[in-house]
């Protein structure tokens, strides 16, 4: 299924994901795509942010998902995180219920997001359920 607005995908037949999967491994072909495994019920504190943010903590050997948080004005960061990767939260939340839709006990399934570079779309897959989505653009 295509968002109105064109942000995300997700695979909602065979057709589709066969054609997704082929997408898929082109792009992890051509860029160095990284995965992140993460239970969904962690996963789920961090759609209350504005941004979603995947990235490294500088100097260590690790990926993680973290976020920037706004109040009153003033923003906060994990220490020395550098984002990669920018998902706006509202996207991301409606396109992770769209994806985990059929899940049954979806609060202990993993979910894997696999991203490169911040102009390439991220890839999620949970259970066998496959979608895509956007990064955010500081530029528009």
């Amino acid at each position: 299924m295509l968002d109105p607005t064109q942000i995300w995908l997700t695979v909602e037949n065979e057709e589709d994901k066969k054609l997704a999967e082929d997408i898929k491994r082109r792009s992890l072909d051509v860029y160095p795509y990284k995965t992140i495994e993460i239970p969904y019920y962690r996963l789920k504190r961090y759609l209350v942010l504005d941004e979603i943010q995947i990235g490294k903590v500088e100097g260590k050997n690790y990926d993680v998902l973290a976020g920037e948080l706004e109040i009153d004005g003033l923003t906060y960061k994990v220490n020395g995180f550098v984002p990669i990767v920018t998902l706006g939260a509202d996207p991301f939340k409606r396109f992770l219920e769209n994806l985990t839709k059929d899940i049954r006990h979806k609060h202990w399934v993993k979910v894997k997001i696999m991203y490169c570079c911040k102009d390439q779309a991220v890839w999620v897959e949970v259970e066998g359920h496959i979608g895509a989505i956007a990064p955010k653009r500081k530029d528009a």
